[in-house]
């Protein structure tokens, strides 16, 4: 009988060991306070202006805060506001413990083995006012060691050339240094290796790749990420990663091992220091094959595009938008009247002069300027515009998150649209039916939607196409409510006359930052 307690004595022990252990494992789970501070600028005064971090850290915040993470972002962040997020970035890590996340998109650079995270007021002339002028991630690491967090995670995408003059140099450094002093259970992760240099917009789109993918130990996610890096960049780029962690870290918990499901973007308001206003859902941008060889032969053929990052509405404008900036409605009102429904009998002029005033409302730079068939659009300025075709395409097939739907987030129209089976010859308000996988409404179906393009065969420019140079009609995407399936498919294409109008037709807005 002793001999049998004995054993089960020990058997307990071990089970008790195993416990401990397994719980120390996963001390990093979704239990725990997570805090981290995101920061993304793009829109440098004094150097060269990169197209990617103001929307790299919008995706990355919103699937940090869906992990569980407390979240302060900011974007195009001056000195002083990057100072002040640091100072409150350690206020909250001593209050909350946990685990600790710092992500930087932008400029930066070494100087004597030390690396600079360059704000976007910054005039920097040479490298002896670098240490006055910019974010020391040295400053950065010793903040996040001093709270007391349990674990630390840094990741720098900056590594990309130099942006002083070449002439203000002292040396040819390339990218960044490796961080002298590295405290214990951190772990610090750069875009690429030290001393070299990334492109700007490949590496934070492959971490938000995997980041949410529960069963995917945080080392093994670098590991894919370094993979799908160097495999996108045939070799020219390497991510670097310092590893000094003492536990396992699964930030999406550790599930089965399978994917996960894929989640909608959530809608974010677009803050911008002139407060944009509008509801918006970020687009990351990406590569996709636009067109369709099985429908009408305008969608033929089959092609690759690539679009940089953009914003679009999250909803078809709706009567209540159009009137507060137009003081008017011009929908049918044998269509649906309310200020929730999508405003239509709008022509693509009127949804041009809608853009200006609304930017013009909100302080933006207007995108249009000329009238009639000369109306020109400046893809560089902040203000709303119509989406590209190629940008609406790309947006209702789910982005980067696409699945593959025949419709825009189904296979069953009747699920994400209102069409000719369903919709009692009328439109409905907006938002009525399931999104797609990027968190967009109504692409498909209630109202036709106007894009920028003239209409005609596709151009040959694959890199943020704008159509062709002139035309006479002007396509819309989409489908309404009296369209068959047919003409529901996402690559179908439409099109009327720039001043044309019907109670099917409408629009949304977009944003290219």
């Amino acid at each position: 009988m002793n001999m049998v307690v004995n054993e089960m004595n020990k058997i307990l022990q071990c089970i008790t060991l195993c416990a401990i252990l397994f719980s120390a494992s996963i001390s990093l789970d979704s239990q725990e306070n997570k805090t981290a501070l995101v920061i993304g600028n793009s829109n440098y005064r004094h150097f060269s202006s990169l197209d990617q971090p103001y929307g790299e850290a919008t995706a990355m915040a919103a699937a940090l805060r869906r992990l569980g993470f407390d979240v302060t972002l900011l974007l195009n962040g001056s000195q002083i506001q990057m100072d002040d997020a640091l100072i409150d970035f350690e206020e909250k890590l001593h209050r909350r413990g946990g685990l600790a996340l710092f992500h930087y998109g932008g400029h930066g650079l070494q100087v004597d083995g030390s690396n600079y995270l360059i704000p976007v007021d910054a005039n920097i002339p040479d490298e002896r006012r670098v240490r006055s002028r910019a974010l020391d991630v040295d400053e950065v690491i010793g903040a996040m060691d001093a709270s007391g967090t349990k674990t630390n995670i840094v990741i720098l995408d900056a590594c990309r050339d130099n942006p002083l003059p070449a002439s203000s140099r002292s040396t040819n450094s390339r990218g960044l240094a490796v961080v002298g002093r590295q405290p214990p259970d951190s772990i610090i992760v750069y875009a690429a290796a030290a001393g070299s240099t990334a492109s700007d917009g490949l590496f934070t789109p492959t971490l938000l790749k995997y980041l949410e993918t529960p069963g995917l130990e945080f080392s093994d996610l670098l590991r894919k990420v370094r993979t799908d890096v160097r495999q996108a960049s045939g070799g020219a780029q390497r991510t670097g990663d310092y590893n000094q962690l003492e536990s396992e870290i699964f930030l999406a918990g550790r599930g089965s091992g399978s994917p996960a499901p894929v989640a909608a973007v959530p809608a974010v308001r677009v803050q911008r220091p002139d407060n944009a206003g509008e509801n918006m859902i970020f687009v990351p941008g990406g590569t996709f094959q636009m067109g369709s060889n099985s429908g009408d032969n305008d969608e033929k053929p089959i092609h690759s595009v690539t679009l940089s990052d953009f914003w679009m509405g999250k909803y078809e404008v709706t009567q209540g938008e159009w009137e507060s900036v137009m003081d008017s409605n011009p929908s049918a009102s044998s269509k649906g009247i309310g200020n929730n429904y999508p405003v239509n009998q709008v022509s693509w002029e009127d949804a041009v002069e809608y853009c200006n005033a609304l930017s013009r409302r909100e302080g933006l730079t207007p995108c249009y300027s000329g009238s009639g068939n000369s109306i020109r659009c400046n893809f560089n300025a902040e203000g709303y515009r119509l989406p590209t075709e190629a940008e609406w395409e790309y947006a209702a097939r789910g982005g980067q998150q696409s699945r593959g739907y025949t419709y825009s987030g189904s296979n069953n129209l009747s699920s994400v649209g209102w069409h000719s089976e369903n919709s009692g010859s009328k439109n409905h308000p907006v938002g009525g039916k399931q999104s797609n996988e990027l968190g967009l409404y109504d692409m498909n179906g209630n109202v036709w939607e106007w894009c920028w393009d003239w209409y005609g065969g596709y151009t040959s420019s694959f890199r943020d196409p704008y159509g062709a140079s002139s035309g006479s009609l002007r396509i819309y995407r989409g489908g309404s409510w009296y369209s068959n399936l047919s003409s529901s498919r996402a690559a179908v294409r439409g099109r009327s006359t720039p001043t044309g109008r019907t109670n099917g037709l409408g629009f949304r807005v977009a944003r290219r930052l």
